[in-house]
């Protein structure tokens, strides 16, 4: 079906499993992309994050294999849009609006940090909107299992925590 979205690798279609007719969404990633840009360890980890999340605020994958030339992601659709389309619409949300969001949000992350898990590219466009209004956190293509050792930058610059300017 159509393009749902793109990224640095590929692109995120919309798609029906033939047997059921259920939809999804379906992230392809472009193998010789991937390499160029030396981003194997970070599919890698997205595949390994995606596979043990279990929250309805967090997008969960269903399926995943590849191709001679792609790597896809199964996972499932939300299409009511992203957080950042509805600002652009709507400007500012309302206090109530904001608040469900915000909760919705802060569960996702719980349960990826009940995970060892540290999400690193919190931003509207990484909120998407489900039909019933509720909000799934998406793109763990940087989310990786917290150390000891994990420092530096990730992300989006202007999403940027203000403790990460400092180093």
């Amino acid at each position: 079906y159509r393009v749902l979205g793109r990224g640095g690798f590929g692109a995120v279609n919309g798609c029906k499993r033939k047997d059921t007719g259920k939809l999804y969404a379906m992230k392809v990633m472009n193998k010789a992309r991937v390499k160029k840009n030396n981003a194997v360890d970070l599919c890698w980890s997205e595949r390994k994050v995606l596979g043990m999340v279990n929250s309805r605020f967090v997008l969960t994958l269903k399926y995943a294999f590849q191709s001679k030339d792609d790597l896809f992601l199964i996972l499932d659709v939300c299409t009511g849009g992203d957080i950042a389309y509805h600002l652009w619409h709507d400007t500012r949300f309302k206090e109530e609006r904001a608040k469900f969001y915000a909760a919705q949000i802060c569960l996702g992350l719980e349960h990826l940090h009940s995970l060892n898990i540290v999400y690193r590219d919190l931003k509207p466009q990484n909120i998407l909107l489900a039909e019933d209004g509720n909000c799934s956190i998406t793109d763990l293509g940087l989310a990786t299992e917290a150390t000891p050792n994990l420092h530096g930058r990730c992300g989006t610059r202007g999403y940027w925590a203000p403790e990460m300017l400092k180093e």
